[in-house]
């Protein structure tokens, strides 16, 4: 859900070397949604939209279960979908409404200081009674780096459209997930932006160049079948990865990026971060008291790229929390 206008930075590119060593949402034109609420359905006892209420204004975003006990319940989601004091916090999730014992945020992220690279967009929920019917997700402890060229599935209760016509308002509140590949960090998209961060660009089902925005880090403009891009409502919400056999939390929803537009509405050409977990785990643990253990992905995920052209760019962007 979107509470903040979006932010301009200026980016500029300099040929260099790059390593890579790794929704609601909009979706497909022409691919039926039924598809993507399938998919969603299967994180229905993961991922759950969390209520801010600040005086009379209420935003929506969403959130994850990462540990579930008869001592309580903590979902982890974005920052900026619970850093204010001052507000009331609830989290839905099987059609059940839970009041929020307590919150904590990493770091506050607005627009004075989304530009430089928005690190540390995570937030903490706890519940601090049972919750049947749950399943925590597992957390991702290993490298960030290692997560680039990897497939991923983003889940939310954001707004929906299609990539031709961008996210509509109002239309948030049903589990989506969409699939999408983690082209690169944000840092090696810009070296002003966190190497924490994962970005991923919504290429077209006509499969226009044009729209493989991400293409000078090694970027197909092949869609994935379920292709898609977090849309407003999404922020909080859980970026799934499956190593091994074992599917893993690894992300949470931040932001979206445009450039050709400027309009940073999840249509085709635009792009998504994510913040990388791994890269936060001493805080998450600090903060629950809980334990992790450690993932990592198999050798031969890693890869060298070399960007082949100078770019300058205007980057659009937005903190997808959306008003209720």
């Amino acid at each position: 859900m979107m509470r903040r206008p979006l932010r301009v930075a200026s980016l500029a590119f300099a040929a260099c070397f790059f390593l890579s060593v790794a929704q609601a949402a909009t979706i497909l034109d022409g691919v039926g949604d039924s598809s993507y609420t399938a998919l969603g359905s299967s994180y229905s006892s993961s991922v759950g939209y969390i209520y801010e209420t600040v005086g009379s204004t209420t935003y929506i975003g969403s959130g994850t279960v990462i540990s579930a006990t008869s001592s309580g319940v903590w979902v982890l989601t974005a920052a900026h979908v619970v850093d204010d004091s001052s507000a009331s916090l609830s989290f839905t999730i099987n059609g059940s409404k839970y009041s929020a014992s307590s919150y904590y945020w990493y770091s506050s992220v607005d627009n004075s200081n989304c530009t430089s690279s928005s690190v540390g967009d995570l937030g903490l929920v706890f519940i601090s009674t049972a919750i049947s019917g749950v399943t925590a997700a597992t957390l991702y402890t290993g490298s960030t780096s290692d997560l680039v060229g990897q497939t991923a599935t983003f889940v939310g209760y954001g707004n929906t459209g299609t990539g031709s016509t961008g996210s509509q308002s109002k239309t948030y509140g049903m589990l989506r997930a969409v699939q999408n590949v983690l082209d690169c960090t944000a840092s090696t998209y810009d070296s002003g932006f966190s190497d924490s961060v994962l970005l991923s660009d919504f290429d077209s089902a006509n499969f226009r160049g044009s729209d493989n925005t991400l293409y000078g880090v090694g970027s197909s403009a092949t869609p994935l079948s379920l292709e898609g891009l977090i849309a407003g409502g999404d922020s909080g919400g859980g970026v799934f990865v499956t190593i091994d056999g074992v599917e893993y939390l690894v992300g949470v929803n931040s932001y979206c990026l445009a450039i050709d537009d400027r309009n940073a509405n999840s249509d085709y050409g635009d792009m998504s971060g994510c913040v990388s977990i791994c890269d936060y785990i001493n805080w998450i643990e600090e903060t629950t008291g809980l334990s992790f253990t450690t993932a990592s992905v198999p050798e031969g995920s890693t890869l060298s790229l070399l960007m082949a052209a100078c770019l300058t760019l205007g980057v659009y962007r937005r903190f997808l929390r959306r008003k209720a």
